[in-house]
């Protein structure tokens, strides 16, 4: 590791030490603050009682008007009156409220009406109820140990008897009970902001007199008994007790918010090489012996890079090629390569770097980035790279001739010319170069060519692009369904549930779905199964589509397809995937279509070559197999 790299991990440590120091020591602060406020504001929670005494009276004269019996002009309260002298009733209404508390303050309200009531004896129900304000909402301020309210009204009892024996004369009414109560009703908010007191309290007294009478009494009747005691319920030193509760929720809330602040911190600046280290450290102690450790970097000038999702795919393609695994890991010892080149400057690569690389360390100057010499050209993502060498399937073989497929022992000549190249590539010495034959200029070399799905796709028909286009424009609906180019096949995922592929043969479209085809009828959708085969068990339902029908069933077999692996479909896209048409010979450029030599013949650029006859090949093959002569002579 470099020195200003270290020097650089160093002060990250330290800078992230004292951000988790300081955040924690906050959160510390705040959170026995609050725990210090909540106590307090528990600890003054106390109370007490204020007892109060409440009254309310009537004093009443009645006046009389005049007559040549009774020499007063009024008389006083508690006896029976005529009725036809009586001319008017003064009410004297008071309302009393005594407490020992001298902090009290009081808001208080009185109004003052009259009902006059007319009730079916047989029923006891009102027929008549008429209101009548006599003194409108009055309100008042107090403050002290006590609140008195007096008023003095006079009612008008000749206008009152006057409705009542109008309305029982119109209507000819006889067994009924006309009568005026008069009442005053008192409310009251006493309040002590510095104990916490806060009541309402509500007091009325009434006046009650008879109409329609030859003699009348007056009664009177409260709310409640005069005698009654009540009392404040006062919390105390409530403005203080509010503050600490204020305080230790604040300060318990932003003791919080620190420390989801400093676990987010803690996570987001964990140590990021932790990861990168186990992985390295798992994969040398299980395949050491395959690995072979670059010293200095490798020069990756001219090759195109295939980028590997997983390190066993790495071993698959070594299995194939017979070549060894480079390793190189940068100065600074957070990024390392696992590569695999060939002769035909295809470099296979697989990745393991710190978790935010480029935004935590960036690129050191020791670092190198492996496509910085790759040159401008198509690049392929691929997911399983050596899917050419374990398909069997025909559409891999030709691009000319795609129902043609190689004989397995064809197939197999090629890998010991690959396994050459990769060890030529690596620096060894390729253990058949000695049996390598010389090429002269006039000799044509019969060669193969093994395509790529991208190759096949560029050289088919219009139609097929344009059904490969709406196909892929469905499948990529789905929510979460991506799409990964290898070098047989097109596929799609979701995550790590794979949903369908995509391949072309000849003048099909070849849909291989995550369905089982024993399903589903053979005379409606004719699918076929090969989950046999390499790669195709987590998609083993083949359809191929080439008209409008077969074009209708592949979207009603795809819906199937998503419904049953839960995925819900949203808004086709609408992108234009066909690709233009290009000549063989700039595929082979481009590396998606392999040139495949005989055994031990090296091909350069001034190697005339010509295109074999594969089925003509395959038909020496099996006769030169039927032609072979036993040890005892017998054919």
């Amino acid at each position: 590791m470099s020195e200003a790299e270290r020097r650089k991990r160093l002060n990250y440590k330290r800078n992230r030490k004292k951000w988790i120091t300081a955040l924690t020591a906050l959160f510390t602060v705040f959170f026995l603050l609050s725990v210090a406020l909540g106590a307090l504001y528990f600890r003054a929670e106390s109370t007490h009682e204020i007892p109060y005494y409440e009254k309310g009276g009537i004093d009443y004269t009645v006046r009389l008007l005049q007559n040549d019996f009774y020499d007063a002009e009024e008389l006083g309260e508690g006896q029976s009156y005529v009725a036809s002298i009586i001319d008017t009733i003064k009410a004297d209404f008071s309302y009393v409220l005594r407490t020992d508390e001298e902090k009290m303050e009081y808001r208080y309200s009185y109004s003052i009406y009259a009902t006059l009531e007319i009730t079916d004896n047989d029923t006891k129900a009102i027929i008549f109820a008429p209101e009548y304000v006599i003194r409108e909402n009055t309100e008042g301020y107090a403050t002290g140990g006590e609140l008195i309210i007096t008023d003095s009204t006079e009612i008008d009892y000749r206008r009152y008897n006057g409705i009542a024996e109008s309305f029982i004369k119109t209507y000819g009414l006889s067994s009924v009970t006309p009568r005026l109560t008069v009442t005053m009703k008192t409310d009251v908010t006493g309040s002590a902001e510095e104990l916490g007191c806060d009541s309402n309290m509500s007091y009325t007294t009434s006046l009650t007199v008879p109409l329609t009478k030859r003699t009348v009494s007056v009664s009177l009747t409260e709310t409640a008994p005069g005698s009654e005691a009540k009392v404040f319920i006062c919390d105390e030193s409530l403005a203080s007790r509010s503050a600490l509760g204020y305080s230790a929720v604040g300060g318990l809330s932003l003791s919080l918010i620190l420390f989801i602040v400093l676990l987010f911190f803690i996570f987001l600046t964990r140590n990021h090489d932790i990861n990168y280290s186990i992985k390295i450290r798992r994969i040398l102690g299980a395949y050491k012996s395959y690995i072979q450790k670059l010293k200095g970097e490798f020069d990756t000038n001219g090759y195109q890079v295939l980028e590997i999702d997983t390190f066993p795919e790495m071993l698959g393609i070594r299995d194939t090629l017979q070549s060894p695994i480079l390793m190189s890991e940068n100065a600074d010892e957070t990024r390392t390569l696992f590569l695999i080149p060939t002769q035909t400057k295809l470099l296979y690569l697989f990745e393991i770097k710190v978790d935010n690389y480029d935004e935590l360390y960036g690129v050191g100057k020791d670092s190198k980035e492996v496509t910085d010499n790759t040159p401008d050209c198509a690049e392929l993502t691929v997911s399983a790279e050596y899917d050419a060498y374990e398909e069997a399937t025909p559409e891999g073989t030709e691009g000319d001739s795609p129902e043609a497929a190689p004989d397995e022992s064809i197939r197999e000549e090629s890998l010991p010319e690959e396994s050459a190249t990769a060890e030529a590539d690596t620096g060894k010495i390729p253990r058949n170069e000695a049996a390598i034959p010389a090429v002269t200029e006039d000799a044509a070399v019969e060669v193969r060519y093994r395509t790529s799905f991208m190759s096949r796709l560029i050289q088919s028909e219009d139609t097929i692009k344009e059904k490969y286009s709406l196909i892929k424009n469905y499948l990529l609906s789905f929510s979460g369904v991506k799409a990964r180019t290898s070098l047989n096949f097109e596929s799609f995922k979701r995550g790590r549930i794979s949903c369908a592929k995509l391949n072309v043969k000849g003048s099909y479209l070849l849909l291989y779905l995550a369905l089982d085809p024993e399903k589903y009828s053979n005379e409606q959708y004719r699918v076929s199964y090969v989950g046999d085969k390499p790669k195709l068990d987590t998609v083993p339902m083949l359809f191929k589509i080439k008209g409008e029908r077969s074009m209708k069933q592949a979207y009603l077999l795809i819906d199937e397809c998503m419904n049953a692996l839960g995925i819900k479909q949203s808004d086709i896209p609408n992108v234009d995937y066909r690709l233009p048409y290009e000549s063989t010979e700039m595929l082979i450029e481009r590396e998606l279509i392999k040139v495949i030599a005989p055994t031990g013949v090296l091909l350069d650029a001034n190697t005339p070559t010509e295109k074999a006859d594969v089925e003509e090949l395959l038909r020496d093959k099996r006769h030169k197999r039927s032609d072979a002569v036993l040890p005892d002579g017998d054919e």
